[in-house]
């Protein structure tokens, strides 16, 4: 499992889009909306895999954590 605090600032972003999307989901925010929090998470992990700054095995993990904590 990856920990937050090994990641680098471009997965960093993704676990923070994972956690809007996630939350999102779940409660409804009255803040975004899914559509938007999946827009900004696919955004950031198309950035991070153009820069070489992660990769596909490490943003699913990403996912899975995600889920796992805030679901």
């Amino acid at each position: 499992m990856i920990k937050v605090k090994d990641m680098n600032k471009a997965e960093w972003m993704i676990w923070k889009a994972a956690q809007d999307v996630v939350l999102t989901k779940r409660h409804k925010n009255e803040f975004t909306t899914a559509e938007y929090a999946m827009g900004q998470f696919d955004a950031f992990c198309e950035m991070a895999l153009s820069i070489e700054q992660t990769t596909e095995e490490r943003i699913a993990e990403i996912k899975k954590m995600a889920v796992r904590k805030w679901s």
